[in-house]
């Protein structure tokens, strides 16, 4: 899925929908092609997606640019 651009955004958009006020988090697999992966990129933030993870865990905490929870509370 994500290496279908318009079924990614098709797909993202709804979810963001379904489980709002929740950010959506998605997590990516490889993309060797870096246009594809800056396609992708576009439209899950086109989409409301909050973030892409290309890695399994964060371990510190990610804040925006007033050191607020970026990613929602928790």
């Amino acid at each position: 899925l994500y290496t279908s651009p318009k079924e990614f955004f098709r797909f993202a958009k709804a979810l963001v929908a379904a489980i709002a006020p929740i950010p959506l988090i998605v997590k990516m697999g490889a993309l060797l092609d870096p246009l594809l992966l800056k396609e992708i990129a576009v439209r899950a933030a086109r989409a409301g997606v909050r973030a892409l993870a290309g890695i399994n865990t964060v371990r510190m905490q990610v804040v925006n640019r007033r050191g607020e929870a970026a990613l929602g509370q928790g």
